[in-house]
């Protein structure tokens, strides 16, 4: 669990040390730290083509393989080949994590960015979200995943959101009656 773990904080790491790293810059003597109020937006060179249909069903049962090889192993009943299956299972959703960057950047950037963060917390929160997306989509169900990814990406941001918004922590429900009254 601690390798998964460690994985998953590099696989970050990468991504947004690749957005921090990408900015595109407007003005000649603009800081990294103006990007706030220049309006700028972060781009990615090394982005992934986007997924088809075909290819998202083919990576995430890639994923579900890789799964059930992982607790055959787990459990010491392992099949042959199994070893193979859990790591093409981790380079499908590394894949797909990849593939899906652009869509955390594109609803992250429908958020109102508060004085106190930056929009790379907000894209990691829905980052967050985009991982939980994975882990949970199943391919037979027919949806394309941008659909159902949507909605976990928000709700991670939109949870991101409200923890940060004050020094004492309300819970969720209570801060959508604060919200709507």
């Amino acid at each position: 669990m601690l390798i998964y773990l460690h994985y998953n904080i590099d696989l970050l790491k990468k991504v947004f040390y690749g957005l921090s790293m990408a900015r595109t810059d407007t003005t000649p003597h603009s800081s990294p730290t103006s990007s706030r109020s220049t309006g700028r937006r972060h781009r990615r060179r090394d982005h992934r083509a986007l997924l088809t249909a075909a290819d998202e069903r083919w990576l995430a049962q890639a994923i579900e393989a890789g799964r059930e090889a992982q607790r055959r192993l787990d459990e010491g009943t392992p099949l042959d080949g199994d070893v193979d299956l859990v790591a093409e299972g981790e380079r499908a959703r590394h894949h797909f994590i990849e593939a899906n960057v652009r869509l955390v950047q594109s609803i992250a950037n429908r958020f109102s960015v508060p004085v106190h963060l930056d929009r790379d917390d907000i894209a990691q929160d829905g980052m967050i979200g985009l991982e939980k997306a994975v882990e949970k989509f199943d391919w037979r169900r027919g949806y394309k995943f941008s659909t159902y990814a949507t909605w976990w990406i928000r709700q991670s941001i939109q949870r991101g959101l409200e923890a940060s918004a004050t020094t004492i922590r309300i819970p969720g429900h209570r801060t959508r009656e604060l919200r709507t009254a």
